[in-house]
């Protein structure tokens, strides 16, 4: 009789241990509950890992409440960040500086797109009727960007790599990237600097392939999740679990499945003419901008003039909330 006994506290000891181990992740301090988190999206390629865990259910299935905040423009998200009006954020380490800068700390806690050069496309085009077919043709030509952002950072890194002046270039200052476009296509402008699939179409319009920063040797176009200093510091086990659903988005993404399709050339902005043709983005998990990457961004925002000086890689990046898987 003692022997069952004890068999059986041995047992309960066991299945109580398994429990517990099996259920130590989801462990919240007691100081500590599950808070909303309100993350900042636009609809581009960039973003789509977080409509997939809002639209299939990735995020709630991992305990997180997440709420989407779509946004029609970059500067609109910036602002409701500023005013508080948001938690998070898909955005560039451009905009990351600038609004620390302006006092609302940002941390990336994950690489969203550009974790290598194949991730994160854009072009460098040319007007159906200019004439510019390569580099060799680019000096002394009008170039739509978008100055003081990522845009610009872009097209001044292609050109350094590639050992050119951009100096001898007119920049075209055009924040809107549908205004863009039509300028472009209407010869107004000589190039512009297009991101994915805006610069596949494009080039369906005629226009030409001047570069593709998927065939440079430096990485250069990155974008990633942020979050403000202060949501982290308070809530680190929601954030846990809206990585974990993050990165069940990522996988998902990555299996392209057929009856997702439809949502995710909806959330790129995928036209239909092109839908057939164009190729789902990779999208890395468990990664954060390395060091290089960094300092290239901030050492450029530092000779702008947007920066007064090079903050610390710890300042900008939190990898606390990645793992060693891939």
């Amino acid at each position: 009789m003692k022997k069952k006994v004890l068999a059986i506290m041995v047992m309960t000891s066991i299945l109580s241990g398994c429990g517990a181990n099996n259920n130590a992740s989801d462990a919240i301090p007691q100081n500590e509950s599950i808070a909303t988190v309100k993350v900042g999206v636009l609809r581009t390629a960039d973003s789509l890992p977080i409509y997939v865990g809002d639209e299939m259910g990735l995020f709630k299935e991992k305990g997180a409440d997440v709420e989407l905040v779509e946004f029609s423009s970059a500067s609109d998200q910036s602002k409701a960040m500023e005013g508080g009006a948001i938690d998070a954020m898909m955005t560039d380490m451009v905009v990351q500086n600038l609004i620390t800068k302006g006092g609302t700390e940002l941390r990336a806690v994950t690489t969203a797109l550009g974790e290598n050069t194949s991730e994160g496309k854009f072009l460098i085009v040319s007007s159906p009727n200019s004439n510019i077919k390569n580099i060799a043709d680019v000096e002394g030509k009008s170039l739509a960007i978008s100055e003081g952002t990522m845009m610009e950072y872009l097209v001044d890194s292609y050109w350094n790599e590639l050992g050119l002046d951009i100096s001898k270039e007119e920049k075209v200052n055009t924040p809107s990237l549908a205004l863009r476009f039509e300028t472009l296509c209407a010869d107004e402008v000589d190039m512009a600097i297009l991101p994915d699939p805006m610069g596949d179409l494009a080039l369906a319009s005629g226009c030409n392939e001047v570069i593709n920063d998927t065939k440079l040797q430096n990485n250069y176009s990155v974008t990633v999740i942020a979050f403000t200093k202060k949501f982290i510091d308070e809530n680190s086990s929601t954030l846990e679990r809206f990585m974990d659903g993050y990165n069940a988005a990522v996988d998902r993404i990555n299996e392209h499945n057929e009856e997702d399709k439809e949502f995710i050339y909806s959330v790129a902005n995928v036209p239909e003419p092109l839908q057939e043709k164009w190729e789902i983005p990779h999208y890395p998990k468990n990664c954060v901008p390395d060091k290089e990457e960094v300092e290239r961004t901030v050492n450029w925002m530092v000779e702008k003039k947007l920066l007064d000086k090079e903050p610390d890689y710890e300042d900008i990046v939190d990898s606390d909330y990645i793992s060693g898987e891939k």
